[in-house]
């Protein structure tokens, strides 16, 4: 009993500790999202814009788009599928200006988009009305009031991709997830998922499946005379 009460002292702490650091992970996330965001509205870049540039500089799709702190400079990198090949291409987000193409080998990035840049590509090409990465981050800042975004990631979804952005929107942080297919917010702040409401079952009844009054007979109901488990033997 003594080893038991040892092991569950053990135990409790570290759990607990695993969920005290996860708000303090999320947080230092948060603020070098904010950090990148200032140095974007200071150069009055939006990741639309870098999107754009990136497009033009590849002359290819964008199908991602990503946010990091390189020491206290923002780096914005966008991915675009070109002839098939997935090219990252680094946005100045001082100037806004896109650099030089390089194909993505997936060393950098473990991301999706690079083993399967053409499968994303395809997709919103096919959506109708046909979708892009510009369509999307619209829409996502849309959803919510003054929603600005710092990066775009597909995610795999039931054999299909949707788009994940993080969006800072009334002064908080939060990730909205756009619809590959038809480029309708699906959860977020501003919408959540539609879930069909499932009724509550009646109260159970004593043996009775589900719930309800037990019909006679049945089980659980009040045993009848002569009956199976019912009244007194003749």
């Amino acid at each position: 009993m003594r080893l038991a009460r040892k092991v569950v002292g053990w135990v409790v702490p570290i759990g607990v500790l695993g969920l005290l650091l996860l708000p303090v992970s999320a947080r230092a996330q948060d603020k070098k999202s904010d950090e990148v965001l200032k140095q974007m509205e200071a150069a009055k870049l939006t990741l639309k814009k870098a999107v754009e540039a990136a497009e033009t500089a590849s002359k290819g799709k964008a199908v991602a788009a990503h946010s990091s702190m390189k020491g206290v400079k923002a780096e914005l990198l966008v991915y675009c599928e070109v002839d098939g090949k997935c090219m990252e291409v680094p946005v100045d987000v001082k100037t806004g200006t896109a650099g030089k193409p390089t194909e993505a080998t997936g060393k950098e990035e473990k991301g999706i988009y690079i083993t399967r840049v053409k499968e994303i590509a395809k997709q919103l090409a096919d959506a109708k009305p046909a979708l892009t990465l510009i369509k999307l981050i619209e829409a996502a800042e849309k959803s919510s009031p003054k929603a600005e975004a710092v990066s775009i990631k597909p995610k795999i979804e039931g054999g299909r991709f949707d788009f994940t952005l993080h969006v800072k929107a009334n002064g908080k942080w939060q990730d909205i997830v756009v619809d590959g297919k038809t480029g309708k917010v699906k959860s977020g702040e501003g919408k959540t998922e539609k879930k069909t409401e499932e009724k509550a079952p009646p109260a159970a009844g004593k043996g009775g499946k589900g719930g309800g009054q037990p019909a006679p007979g049945g089980k659980g109901a009040q045993p009848q005379p002569g009956g199976k488990g019912g009244g007194r033997r003749s």
